[in-house]
This record gives C-alpha cells, structure tokens and sequence, in this order.
C-alpha cells in the first residue's frame, strides 16, 4: 500500500488514490496474465484471440461496478440546485472519475494498442478524450454528472462487453458460436437487451443530460459574480458542454450505425437511388 500511496501522491492533486490506482494495476496485471494463459495453455476460439478474450473478462467486473455505483448514486442523489449540481463535491462521482483515469491510463489505452482488434482509432480517441474529461472533474467540479457519464451510461456496455465477443468480426469465436445453442440463445438475449440499452441511455439519455440539465444548470451560475460561485471560471464552466457535447455527437453516430446495422440484419428494402 505504501507504494501505491507513493504513485499516487506523485500525481496530480485528486487525480487518482491508492486504491484507484491498485484497481488500474490489478486490471494491467490480469490482462497479461490471461492473455498469456489463453496464448500458450488453451486452445479454442480464445486462443485466436487472447488480448480481445483477456479485455473483455477484465473489463466486464469493472464495467458492472461502474454502472452500479453510477446508477445508485445519480438517481438517488439529493441534490437540488445547480450550485449543488456542479459546484458540489460528490464522493461517488469523484471515485468514478479517479477510477476512470487509472484503469484507462493504466490498462485500457495501452492495450489498445497492444491488441490489434482493439487498434481503433475513434475507440483510442474516446478513450483520452475520455481520460482527459476526467482529470477535468477531479480538478475543477461536476462530480455529481460524473456520475451519469462515468456510471449510468455504463450500462449499456455491461451488454455490449458480452455480445461483443461473438460478433461476426470474431471469426473464432462466431463460428464456436454455432456450436453452442444455449450461448448462442444467451447472445441474441443479449445483443437485445444491449440494443435497447444503448439507444435508450447512450443514444437518448446521454444527450438529454448534457444539454438538458447540464446546460441550464451552467447558464444559472454563469449568471452569478465569481464569489457566488467558488471562483469558478467561465472557462471551467463551459469545458464539460463542449466536451459533452462533442461526446454525445459521437454517441449519435454510433446510435446511428447501429440502427443501420439492425436495418441491414431486418432486411428492410434500400430505397430506390439509395
């Protein structure tokens, strides 16, 4: 613990602890040691694939803890004013923030690009656009919307980090698919329960909080002297919409080719000259 103690106070005031950063460590180590037990003890669809298959089960624990604590918190948060909303401090929503920055600066951007399935470049942007966002909340305010954009919008990806195994672009593990009906039955729940889950809180709820609550929440306090509102910046104030903002735009256009995949899987007709 003493070490741990050391990394984190060699970092930046309030941008991670002990334990956010032995959760960051924790999830580094798993990922080579199971990329390493699915490369040279097993065989199967997972040793076509070791660094994807390790993501994937280290991810899936954290991403249920993330979206628990959001949710739990976020809707059952008593704050009531905007003060309260973006200048107030949230034990929760800091946590989530600090435990962002350690497992993406820790484990989930390094092995982007160490896996090459995982070499996206929008997926690597996200993630430190990501990273950055949230160094922003433990250094200037928001925790409490930290904790729908580090927690609630998480739960779609709960889904997302089991259907995205079998999806067709896994070869392996597609066709190890078919040869298991329960799992396969599982998946297609699954895939479901993702869709409707990413529509609704990535596609929809995302936006809505940014522009909707956000957005009035910053324009009352951008309408109070500098003393009335902690010395909070204007610049501080407008970083989290644009940021936002530029999140949710992106958010949109994943809804929107999902809903285009799930057209072309429907076999609705192409309209004409399309």
């Amino acid at each position: 613990m003493d070490i741990l103690d050391s990394i984190a106070s060699a970092l930046p005031e309030g941008t991670a602890t002990s334990t956010t950063i032995g959760i960051g460590l924790a999830m580094l180590t798993g990922q080579i040691v199971l990329a390493a037990f699915f490369s040279y003890v097993t065989g199967g669809p997972w040793h076509d694939e070791p660094g994807f298959t390790a993501h994937q089960l280290v991810y899936f624990p954290l991403v249920i803890y993330t979206a628990w604590v959001g949710c739990v918190n976020w809707f059952g948060s008593t704050a009531s004013t905007p003060a309260e909303r973006v200048l107030g401090l949230n034990e929760a929503g800091l946590h989530l923030a600090q435990l962002s920055i350690a497992e993406l600066l820790l484990w989930d951007i390094p092995t982007g690009f160490a896996v090459k399935v995982l070499r996206d470049p929008i997926m690597v942007a996200h993630h430190v656009g990501f990273a950055l966002t949230a160094y922003a909340v433990t250094q200037t305010c928001n925790s409490y919307y930290a904790l729908c954009f580090f927690g609630v919008v998480e739960v779609s990806s709960v889904f997302l980090s089991f259907a995205d195994v079998f999806h067709p672009k896994h070869k392996a593990f597609a066709a190890w698919l078919d040869t298991a009906p329960l799992t396969k039955a599982i998946n297609e729940v699954v895939r479901a329960l993702f869709v409707l889950s990413y529509l609704s809180v990535r596609g929809f709820y995302f936006p809505y909080v940014v522009w909707c609550k956000y957005v009035p929440d910053m324009r009352a306090l951008l309408a109070l002297p500098l003393k009335q509102r902690g010395e909070m910046s204007d610049a501080a104030l407008w970083t989290p919409f644009f940021l936002g903002t530029a999140f949710s735009f992106l958010q949109l256009y994943w809804a929107y080719l999902l809903v285009k995949q799930l057209r072309k899987m429907l076999g609705e007709p192409k309209a004409k000259g399309a």
